[in-house]
């Protein structure tokens, strides 16, 4: 054979017309846009696939790895990552045995709560048998970070440390916490000194301990989407820079003792794009301000696996979301990661969970090799026009807040506030009417799974909110259970100064499930519901199987059947279980037919009873809610709403 010949010249190329004729074959006349084309929430669209034309003009696809902005990654090779843990417990010689257990089975990193640490023998406790210069420790729940930081620096020389050759960094993010606190009249003076004392203090540590940590999570948890959370972070940054340059000191020395802490969440390809996205403005950013040294444009980037996304009821389905969540800062190029305990909804992170957690990272470096390569996400079409359109996107809200003042002045006007309530608005409805999905939460829920005893026991509610920022409202556990019933749960008074809410994505949906927990215990009965399944055979099987994964989710009880061929069979065997609810089961032609007999039957015995029909006849809705039809559930429900008039509707 000959060496010239092209090995696919025998393959034409085909095309994108052809392509696009082809589908628009497939879809027999449907919209090609509706069907095909994803529109992002940060308002730009994503075509079903992309070909080599697509990237020609994009600026990173002509990189190396290592190269200037560093879109690809900040290293010429290999994709080497910290395995850090987030380690929960306040109390000293807890965490430090933890710590120590951790750092012994591949990881590199922990986080410890410093809540408790008053001296430097507090700290001698906390970090006993820890090299600080060998592996990088995290203070978390720092009060005051000058005092914290003179503890340090006086455990340090008491030990013969040498300041320059510490690893980690403090949690600390003054920018997030004027947002936390809500009054910047008064937070921006002491803002500024704050910043500048704490680098004159700590500026001798090192540029391996991070001063500053950019709190992209907490903006995440909050309601920003993937080019917000960029863009605020880097906002915020830029505010902290600017001060310390005008306080006299150097972008070379400022840069490299600042990291950003981002979320990683469940859309796998946004979120890889979103790591190469960050590196790339970053890099911009810091370049604007002549740096002498070419590692200060490049940046440090923290990740952490969501919490939004994680479940309280079917909890190990968490295990999977952390993965798939894990993956994507990998493959991004994150510098370090932390994976949330998949059971951490429940209660304090036990031995097995921060193992599971650990051993997900251990196995993408020991076993899937995802360290080896810089950039393995390189080439792909679809990544790279995703990244290119998340760079433009989240500098353009950058931009925005700079015209409006700056990040500071931007959260004075209430204009970060507004973006994050209306994401976290956006979100909730997501969850709500299933366009969001949440397996065991708000889609195949397991139904005889049962979470308030455990959570009474764990005397951990606030675990269920969002990021460590706690609700008040504990009605949830009240002792005296029969006050508690007709309270309307309201998970959303979490509310930090009127400013931000952290809401979980699983909490709404897990309200109508303990409130449904609550009866059963004052009952001794769990509320159930009776499918009533008569007439056509598939649709009476399909409706009963959506009823019960819809039911489901708030916890009741499902009695199902094989269903009957005529109403009066379907009506006698009803009335042998007495139910809270009666569904009714079967296809859009036969509903006129058989739904008054059916309601008539049941509640001549049971004339407390809910009725419910399997779908949305649209022409018979009025004829069918004459007959007594209460509720109608069907695929575009808001299923939450829907199951809270249900429970409204039944009194409890």
């Amino acid at each position: 054979m000959d060496k010239n010949n092209n090995l696919f010249a025998e393959f034409p190329p085909t095309s994108t017309e052809e392509w696009e004729e082809i589908i628009n074959v497939d879809l027999k006349g449907a919209d090609y846009y509706k069907r095909l084309v994803w529109r992002t929430d940060e308002g730009f669209d994503l075509n079903p696939y992309y070909r080599k034309s697509d990237i020609e003009n994009l600026s990173s696809v002509k990189l190396n790895p290592g190269d200037f902005p560093y879109t690809r990654s900040v290293s010429k090779s290999g994709n080497n990552w910290l395995i850090r843990q987030e380690i929960e417990t306040e109390i000293i010689e807890d965490a430090n045995a933890i710590a120590v257990d951790h750092l012994s089975k591949g990881t590199d990193a922990v986080s410890l709560s410093v809540m408790s640490v008053s001296n430097s023998d507090d700290l001698e406790k906390l970090l006993k048998n820890i090299d600080v210069t060998k592996k990088h420790i995290y203070f978390t729940d720092v009060v005051d970070v000058e005092e914290f930081v003179g503890i340090y620096k006086s455990y340090l020389a008491k030990n013969n440390i040498e300041l320059s050759y510490v690893k980690g960094g403090l949690e600390y993010d003054p920018v997030f916490d004027v947002l936390f606190v809500g009054n910047v009249a008064e937070s921006e003076p002491m803002f500024e000194d704050e910043i500048a004392d704490l680098f004159e203090l700590a500026k001798d540590l090192g540029t391996d301990f991070k001063l500053f940590s950019i709190n992209g999570l907490g903006y995440n948890s909050a309601g920003a989407n993937i080019s917000q959370e960029l863009a605020l972070s880097l906002s915020s940054a830029v505010s902290i820079i600017q001060v310390l340059i005008k306080r006299g000191f150097k972008i070379d020395d400022i840069a490299p003792r600042i990291m950003i802490s981002f979320s990683v969440g469940p859309d796998y390809f946004p979120q890889i794009s979103k790591f190469r996205a960050a590196r790339h403005l970053w890099a911009n950013i810091i370049n604007a301000y002549n740096p002498q040294n070419e590692n200060s444009c490049k940046l440090f980037a923290h990740a952490v696996t969501s919490k939004w996304n994680l479940t309280l009821y079917d909890a190990h389905v968490n295990m999977l979301r952390t993965t798939t969540a894990a993956m994507s800062a990998v493959i991004g190029g994150c510098q370090s990661l932390s994976v949330n305990p998949y059971d951490e909804l429940i209660s304090p992170p036990d031995e097995f969970s921060y193992r599971i957690a650990r051993n997900q990272q251990v196995i993408l470096k020991e076993e899937a090799y995802l360290d080896k390569v810089a950039d393995p996400s390189a080439g792909s079409y679809y990544i790279e026009v995703l990244t290119d359109k998340i760079i433009n996107k989240a500098w353009e809200i950058f931009l925005h807040i700079e015209e409006n003042g700056g990040m500071i002045e931007t959260i004075d006007k209430g204009i970060v506030q507004k973006w994050l309530e209306e994401g976290g608005q956006k979100r909730k409805e997501n969850v709500a009417t299933r366009k969001t999905i949440l397996v065991g939460t708000n889609q195949y829920p397991n139904l005889n799974e049962t979470m308030l005893d455990k959570i009474l026991e764990s005397e951990d509610l606030d675990s269920l909110n969002e990021d460590e920022y706690y609700a008040e409202d504990d009605d949830i556990v009240d002792d005296e259970l029969e006050e508690d019933i007709d309270e309307d749960f309201d998970f959303d008074d979490d509310e930090l100064n009127q400013n931000i809410t952290f809401v979980g994505g699983s909490e709404q949906f897990d309200e109508l499930r303990f409130r449904t927990e609550m009866v059963t215990q004052l009952r001794g009965v769990r509320p159930s519901a009776y499918l009533v399944n008569v007439g056509n055979l598939a649709m009476r099987k399909a409706r009963a199987m959506f009823s019960t994964n819809f039911l489901g989710c708030a916890g009741f009880q499902i009695f199902d059947n094989n269903g009957f061929d005529n109403v009066d069979e379907a009506i006698d065997e009803a009335l042998k279980t007495k139910a809270d609810i009666y569904v009714v089961c079967s296809s859009d032609d036969e509903y006129p037919q058989v739904t008054k007999p059916i309601i008539d039957g049941i509640k001549a015995k049971y004339p407390d009873a809910l009725f419910i029909l399997a779908g949305y006849p649209k022409e018979h809705i009025e004829m069918l809610k004459n007959a007594g039809i209460d509720e109608f559930i069907h695929v575009r429900a808001n299923v939450y709403k829907t199951l809270e008039e249900i429970q409204n509707k039944l009194d409890f």
